[in-house]
């Protein structure tokens, strides 16, 4: 029993607080993708519930797909670039230090995040459109011998929404519409696990308790990298509305639900050294990716000014 209580808190070090992390990052939309489209992008995405003002309202708000005649394309390649420090002072069990794994550096992972759009007007009332997207994604990759490598090397997230829509036009004023969204997600997660040596470290996850306690020096050197990979497919719907009170003003309402994932993978190794914990453990972990409620405003000036707000 001992000795599965070690591989237990092994793989939970390994992949647990990652995921963990996950969890409550994504109920905070802490990977919420807002680069969907270039016309956004314009408008710092502001009142897109009501803008409506290319084919990517199939997926901010698939009500706007009335005011869009005939078919209509859109698509836009975004490069993400973000910045993740981290800098630490702190010392490890009996003193030593956290400079020896390394205190500092860059974490952000760059990404490249592409979106295609389209929608075709049937007839006066009725449209169709298409989404194609990312509206999750992103990650952090850090230097294999930082100080929190024990915790986390590289996190990463990546969706591919795939989003059909409708929309039906109530009247002048009212437009209502509605898609679901067949999403993939793909997750990997690596961390530096102890190998056998590391039974002479206290305060390394996963690694067995020893005795006499303090006992050292405590063995860094070559730590196993582990690594798991997922993923999975599941629905999801979204809804919106557009009101237009005429004298060019619109208001739109849109709402995306949640989406929820069990992500399965095995948990592999790099390196030389003996892991605690053994190979090929299936590793099994909930994602659920949050909702979302927009409400949105745009008012027409004039023809040469428009405000949007949401």
């Amino acid at each position: 029993m001992k000795g599965k209580g070690w591989r237990t808190s092994t793989i939970a070090a390994i992949v647990g607080a990652a995921f963990a992390g996950w969890g409550g990052g994504a109920s905070a939309s802490g990977f919420q993708l807002q680069e969907q489209s270039a016309s956004g992008l314009g408008v710092a995405y502001s009142g897109m519930a009501a803008a409506a003002q290319d084919a990517s309202t199939a997926f901010w708000n698939p009500a706007g797909m009335s005011l869009l005649p005939g078919i209509q394309g859109a698509g836009a390649l975004h490069y993400i670039s973000p910045s993740t420090k981290f800098t630490s002072s702190g010392t490890l069990p009996g003193g030593s230090s956290y400079n020896s794994l390394g205190a500092s550096g860059q974490g952000g992972e760059t990404a490249w995040v592409p979106s295609l759009f389209g929608t075709w007007m049937i007839n006066p009332q009725w449209s169709v459109g298409l989404a194609i997207n990312a509206p999750f994604g992103l990650g952090t990759e850090w230097s294999t011998t930082w100080a929190g490598q024990f915790h986390a090397i590289k996190s990463e997230i990546q969706t591919l929404n795939i989003n059909p829509t409708v929309s039906f036009k109530v009247n002048n004023m009212i437009a209502l519409g509605a898609g679901v969204s067949y999403q993939k997600i793909h997750a990997e997660l690596t961390s530096a696990a102890p190998s056998a040596r590391a039974g002479l470290c206290p305060g390394i996850p996963g690694a067995p308790p020893i005795s006499p306690p303090g006992t050292y020096p405590c063995t860094f050197a070559q730590p196993v990298t582990g690594k798991v990979q997922g993923d999975d497919w599941a629905w999801g719907w979204n809804l919106g509305a557009m009101f237009d009170f005429g004298q060019g003003t619109r208001v739109g309402l849109t709402y995306r639900s949640t989406i929820s994932y069990t992500i399965e993978g095995d948990l592999s190794y790099d390196g030389t050294q003996s892991p605690v914990a053994p190979r090929g453990q299936n590793i099994t972990a909930k994602v659920k990716l949050p909702d979302t409620f927009s409400v949105g405003l745009s008012h027409q000036f004039n023809p040469q000014l428009r405000v949007l707000a949401d």
